[in-house]
């Protein structure tokens, strides 16, 4: 009796052709589903590159906006800033922040074509096809050249989930602000917005200074080095001038200064 030795007892296992192609076989699925999330996971990378240059920008113009913050004419009533929590937004310590800020016309670099405009931010629902909120930037003129302009509204940043703002009132932070004649504007601001992603709310932060609503007293005469009249030590300080800077005498005076080198 005779038998293959190729073929083990009872005629099971494999050959190797076939481990060879199951070997291909699985290969060929592992180098498609790698494939397949390199690509699905580089498609999310530039989508949260995409939000976050996005969420840059919107910092941005509003840090444009909050720097040069002023207060308007006293013929009008607008405030200079209103910032108020959000009661229609589901986010906590959403805010909608309206300001009177300094422009220049696009293209101008003339001081005197300086205007005022009114600028509004809020998170508001946009009612396109996927129905999200979007940070929305709200703007009219007041004085200047585009006061003949209308309203206009801009859309910052697409899938926008919350717009925080806090002010500072000297060492305080708040996320209210009205303002009036004795506070016009605060020191300075902190932004932050946020988007929803697959894994949560990413936040952008920026903070900004505002310089009208610091306060600048003219140093004092002595602080300058220069003396006041009911200093007692003007007579001192006029008196110790270097020999060398002192003035000539009079003509026909004797000469009382000391030597330079002495």
């Amino acid at each position: 009796m005779y038998r293959d030795l190729h073929t083990p007892p009872g005629g099971s296992g494999m050959t190797l052709i076939e481990i060879l192609a199951a070997i291909s076989i699985a290969s060929l699925i592992t180098a498609a589903a790698l494939s397949a999330y390199m690509v699905v996971a580089g498609s999310l990378q530039r989508r949260q590159a995409r939000h976050w240059d996005e969420a840059q920008e919107a910092l941005e113009t509003m840090r444009r906006d909050l720097a040069a913050c002023c207060a308007v004419p006293i013929a009008t009533n607008i405030p200079a800033m209103q910032l108020a929590p959000d009661g229609g937004s589901n986010a906590v310590n959403n805010v909608t922040l309206s300001c009177c800020t300094a422009y220049l016309p696009e293209g101008a670099d003339d001081i005197l074509r300086m205007g005022v405009r009114r600028v509004r931010y809020s998170v508001q629902p946009t009612g396109g096809a996927n129905g999200g909120p979007a940070l929305i930037r709200e703007s009219v003129a007041l004085t200047g050249p585009d006061i003949r302009r209308p309203p206009e509204s801009n859309t910052i940043l697409r899938t926008a989930s919350c717009l925080r703002v806090r002010v500072l009132d000297n060492e305080t932070w708040t996320n209210q602000w009205q303002s009036t004649a004795r506070r016009p504007l605060p020191r300075g601001a902190e932004i932050q917005v946020g988007w929803r992603t697959e894994s949560g709310t990413n936040l952008a932060t920026a903070w900004v200074l505002v310089p009208a609503g610091h306060s600048f007293k003219p140093p004092s005469a002595s602080l300058r080095g220069v003396p006041s009249p009911a200093d007692p030590r003007s007579a001192t300080m006029q008196n110790a001038v270097p020999p060398a800077f002192a003035p000539p005498p009079p003509a026909g005076a004797a000469d009382t200064r000391p030597p330079a080198g002495g």
